[in-house]
């Protein structure tokens, strides 16, 4: 497993220069390091912004009412990932296997289950958009 250090400049900002920047794992690793050592990984992994890439499992709504989407991970685990309701529509087209990226905060890894809030899937670059500001520069 590779854990990257958000002092290292080469990890991808999200969003303006003043915004933290984001940890890249994928899915079967972040569960893997809670199955290993849950204390360990908390303290690793809670509080921090994750870029967390995975396959689409279930997509549902939770008891609590937040929307949910859940990437499963080893034979028993998954990281579930929390959206806003504005992401309705956007969670509505997924589907079940697809490849995904998400953003989150890491809350909590219990019960072989990694949960991550104030989800966000990010948009991919338009090169298009980005070759047209470059030309206009």
């Amino acid at each position: 497993m590779r854990i990257l250090d958000p002092r290292d400049p080469s990890i991808p900002e999200i969003g303006p220069a003043n915004e933290p920047l984001v940890r890249a794992i994928n899915a079967d690793d972040l569960v893997a390091a809670f199955e290993e050592n849950g204390l360990a990984a908390e303290r690793q992994f809670a509080g921090q912004l994750l870029s967390v890439t995975g396959e689409v499992g279930m997509v549902h709504r939770a008891s609590s009412g937040a929307l949910v989407v859940n990437m499963p991970a080893s034979i028993f685990g998954a990281v579930a990932c929390s959206f806003p309701e504005t992401a309705f529509d956007e969670l509505a087209a997924l589907r079940r296997g697809q490849r995904l990226v998400v953003v989150g905060e890491c809350v909590s890894g219990r019960s072989l289950t990694v949960r991550l809030k104030d989800c966000a899937i990010p948009k991919a670059p338009d090169p298009a958009g980005e070759a047209a500001a470059g030309r206009a520069a």
